[in-house]
């Protein structure tokens, strides 16, 4: 069955998460060619969010990892390039101008730039389990 859907900001993509056997994936689907097949991303055991960037790009998910449900996995697709980049964040979110990421984790908050992948450290913090991105066009 289906657990999960995100459209893509642009229309063009549906992201979507099916569950049953084989398990838990993470699939995309060119909305652009009626009758096209899905796209398997990965297999992902306990993904609870899928999330485009505003130029449709990126697809961040996050998911919980299967041997401890107090850690959380993110991966970054490039959508364009096709690769994908394993995140070692608690938490992530992608800034709405679609050029940033900011990661959470036990080190504390940092801000990483798409195009160069170059992190900047933020701030110290505890333990955070979401982050978001507020008053930005």
């Amino acid at each position: 069955g289906f657990a999960l859907m995100e459209w893509s900001p642009d229309g063009s993509q549906l992201a979507y998460m099916t569950y049953g056997t084989p398990g838990k994936r993470v699939y995309l689907l060119n909305m652009n060619e009626p009758g096209a097949q899905p796209r398997l991303l990965k297999d992902h055991s306990n993904v609870y969010s899928l999330r485009f960037s505003p130029d449709s790009r990126y697809l961040l998910t996050q998911a919980y990892t299967a041997s401890n449900f107090a850690e959380d996995t993110s991966i970054l697709f490039d959508l364009q390039s096709g690769t994908e980049i394993a995140l070692i964040a608690h938490a992530a979110a992608l800034a709405p101008d679609g050029r940033q990421i900011a990661l959470a984790g036990p080190g504390g908050l940092y801000i990483a730039d798409l195009a160069s992948g170059a992190a900047q450290y933020w701030l110290s913090t505890e333990e955070c389990e979401q982050v978001q991105w507020f008053g930005m066009k």
